[in-house]
């Protein structure tokens, strides 16, 4: 079973995964000094996700980068398995800016990659 998914292209293996909450709003300081600040949302998540030394073989990756240059790394479906089924997903992107994508040398296959990303929901 898979740990996470986009689009159901699974992001395995998962080695660390963090939840980071963000708020959707304006602040800013009065001239008094007291912050003022606005909140429209506060529900909105984005995941951190790495994969362990040598995780995602050369071929899933092909898959996944294939995948988010054709819809252009828009919108998709993202799920976890802290979501429980695997449908219950949420609509989400992964940052292209934080894409990395490190081949470890030194394993016996060295056509693994430590892969590196942030899933925003949208």
């Amino acid at each position: 079973m898979s740990d996470a998914k986009f689009d159901t292209i699974p992001l395995d293996p998962v080695g660390s995964l963090e939840e980071i909450g963000i708020d959707i709003a304006d602040m800013a300081r009065t001239a008094g000094g007291l912050e003022r600040r606005d909140v429209i949302a506060s529900d909105k998540r984005e995941w951190h996700i790495q994969t362990p030394p040598a995780g995602m073989p050369e071929a899933d990756l092909d898959t996944l980068r294939d995948h988010l240059d054709g819809i252009r790394w828009g919108y998709g479906d993202f799920w976890i398995a802290a979501f429980g089924s695997e449908s219950n997903t949420v609509t989400a992107r992964i940052d292209r800016a934080s894409f990395r994508a490190d081949r470890v040398l030194g394993f016996a296959s060295s056509r693994r990659y430590r892969v590196t990303l942030v899933v925003i929901e949208q």
